[in-house]
């Protein structure tokens, strides 16, 4: 007999669309009975809750969603649904974590230092968005043209690039850059 597996997601900012079709993917090629897809959208905390009670009358062996992410945005929280999940003998799969509930602690270890890694990569991209939004620059300010005619010009003087670097105290690769780009536009209007 085939496992009986809940499909879930909750949607986060700058996730793909068609993660829920990748799960059902993913549980029609594993040959799972796909007994019901809770999606979080719009929801909040109700379709996980209703998750954990489905779990509890025994309507599913597994959970398959995409990331820990979907579980909790805290490991305090992930790990008590785990142990919920655990304590009702219901396994628990993660794709984008490589995480298959097995009870092994150095797979739940490693999903949980991935889920720290990816939390944290999505909450930097959702600040830059913020910021983009905002106007904000984010990384170096741009050279002035004044400064990258004096670039140009020094390096037109038989210096190196290291001696124009140098002389006018900005980075190498900087000059590297503006020469680069100042010779390939050169090149272009030939």
């Amino acid at each position: 007999m085939s496992k009986r597996v809940a499909v879930y997601d909750r949607p986060c900012p700058f996730t793909e669309d068609n993660i829920i079709q990748l799960l059902r993917d993913y549980a029609k090629a594993q040959d799972f009975e796909v007994f019901e897809y809770v999606e979080g959208k719009g929801k909040g905390q109700a379709a996980l809750n209703r998750l954990l009670q489905d779990a509890k009358a025994g309507k599913f062996d597994v959970v398959l969603c995409h990331s820990l992410l979907a579980v909790g945005n805290s490991l305090k929280h992930i790990l008590s649904v785990m142990d919920k999940f655990k304590g009702l003998g219901v396994g628990f799969i993660s794709l984008s974590d490589r995480l298959d509930m097995d009870g092994s602690a150095a797979t739940l270890l490693d999903a949980l230092t991935h889920f720290q890694k990816e939390s944290t990569r999505s909450k930097i991209r959702i600040g830059m968005e913020l910021a983009r939004m905002r106007n904000v620059l984010i990384g170096r300010k741009p050279l002035s043209k004044d400064k990258v005619a004096e670039i140009i010009e020094a390096h037109k003087g038989d210096k190196s690039v290291r001696d124009v670097a140098r002389l006018l105290h900005i980075p190498k690769s900087t000059c590297f850059r503006v020469i680069k780009d100042f010779k390939a536009s050169q090149a272009a209007a030939v």
